[in-house]
């Protein structure tokens, strides 16, 4: 007997959260979403980690599996594992469906029963192929296939090995226009009724940058705060903008990083004034930039669009960025009636998503 089986998770770093492992045993929290089989079981010969995992037993038509109350979102990189386990051929497919709906969803394809991987269009739960790559793929083997969602609806489908080290094949971007969240569809056939497709744990997308550190109190009272859309992208997939806000007005700043804070205590800006240096050196610093707003008032801003930055200077520290590489972020600005006649933002910890 062969299984096919596949383990989807979003972000292979530490920050990644787990919305869906199965242990919960409930196989009713997965509703049938289209016509056909229900073939699921949630049993331990399924399981890639923990105790149970999600099998799609036999073929003869199985039905698409909608869970409706976890979210996947556009702007989130998803990934999953996936073998086809007992067999010297490769028959059957699985399809993980992402945005899904009652309507359908879009969802990224392990065809080993024809040798490639794809991005179908699944509306109404049809099979509208929209990018397929061709592939040579091995039995008893675990593969990593990885589904860049980006904000405008781009998705890049990369099938890697096990340890998420080497790209086997990808479909590139495609523009999809899809851009609606909405929950998790799965579904497994088989031209063998003897084969057996298995699912294991479901993750979710990256935790959010973290803020940390305290920022300092200006001579107006400004206690500026950074923050980050999202997490940054090494290919991209969704765009990382830090905003520092509650600077004060009409004055001269910048944002800076670094890229290692291992054991560093954040340190006094001076003995006297309320900003801490929360930031390990050695820091790259990017451009001067205007607050803006109005003097004497916290209505100042700064910003710092992050792929932007390092595809300016790409020579800058830390690059080229891994998965999983951290950058430590803070905003340093004029403010001449203070200590050192200048002031220091709290700071953030980002950690770059595929």
């Amino acid at each position: 007997m062969r299984t096919l089986a596949f383990t989807l998770f979003v972000s292979a770093v530490a920050s990644a959260q787990v919305v869906e492992d199965f242990e919960h045993g409930n196989e009713s929290l997965y509703v049938a979403a289209s016509s056909g089989v229900d073939s699921l079981n949630l049993v331990a010969a399924a399981a890639h980690d923990g105790a149970l995992g999600a099998e799609f037993a036999g073929s003869g038509g199985p039905s698409w599996r909608l869970r409706s109350d976890v979210t996947t979102s556009p702007g989130n990189v998803y990934e999953h594992f996936v073998r086809a386990r007992g067999g010297l051929s490769n028959i059957g497919r699985t399809y993980v469906g992402f945005g899904a709906t009652a309507n359908g969803a879009w969802s990224a394809v392990f065809a080993p029963n024809t040798n490639e991987i794809e991005i179908q269009q699944n509306t109404g739960w049809g099979y509208t192929t929209v990018a397929e790559v061709p592939v040579t793929l091995a039995p008893d083997t675990w593969y990593r296939m990885r589904l860049a969602w980006a904000l405008n609806g781009d998705m890049t489908l990369d099938l890697l090995d096990e340890a998420g080290a080497t790209v086997i094949a990808s479909t590139g971007v495609i523009a999809t226009g899809f851009t609606t969240s909405g929950g998790l569809a799965l579904r497994g056939f088989s031209t063998n009724s003897a084969v057996v497709m298995d699912i294991d744990t479901v993750g979710g997308p990256s935790t959010p940058p973290t803020a940390y550190c305290t920022a300092g109190t200006s001579t107006n009272n400004c206690v500026p705060s950074v923050s980050a859309s999202g997490q940054p992208s090494v290919s991209q997939a969704a765009p990382c903008i830090v905003s520092v806000s509650n600077v004060e007005g009409q004055k001269s700043g910048l944002v800076f990083y670094g890229v290692d804070n291992t054991g560093f205590a954040p340190l006094p800006w001076s003995p006297t004034s309320t900003s801490l240096f929360c930031v390990k050196s050695p820091v790259q610093r990017t451009l001067t930039q205007s607050s803006g707003g109005t003097s004497g008032q916290c209505d100042g801003q700064l910003s710092l669009d992050w792929d932007a930055f390092q595809a300016a200077f790409p020579g800058s520290l830390g690059t080229p960025f891994s998965v999983g590489d951290k950058a430590y972020v803070q905003a340093w600005y004029r403010d001449p009636p203070a200590p050192r006649t200048t002031n220091l933002s709290d700071a953030i910890e980002l950690t770059h998503a595929p």
